[in-house]
């Protein structure tokens, strides 16, 4: 698993709040994401798939309630603005963060 590719797929400030979940430095999360090996690689690995799951569902969720409140005013136009913004930029990824 390339864990840089999955660092580069972390939104801003993803690395604190693993840090801060883990309770492991912050430098110790980033150099393991930068594929350093670290006695600790297995519990950030866990800690990130299980923050990126949680980010994701979040993302999606929020995604869906803009676009039922776009819709309510604006149902074909708005509605249409979010789906074109997920086929650009991809499931689960936005540029609202």
């Amino acid at each position: 698993m390339n864990l840089q590719a999955v660092k580069q797929a972390l939104p801003y400030g993803a690395i604190l709040e693993i840090s801060k979940r883990t309770g492991i430095e912050y430098s110790v999360v980033n150099r393991t994401l930068l594929g350093n090996k670290t006695r600790k690689r297995l519990e950030i690995i866990q800690a990130t798939a299980e923050y990126l799951t949680e980010y994701k569902a979040k993302e999606q969720e929020t995604l869906q309630a803009l676009k039922r409140a776009m819709s309510e005013g604006h149902p074909a136009q708005l509605a249409a603005r979010i789906d074109r913004s997920r086929e650009k930029y991809g499931e689960g990824t936005s540029p609202l963060h």
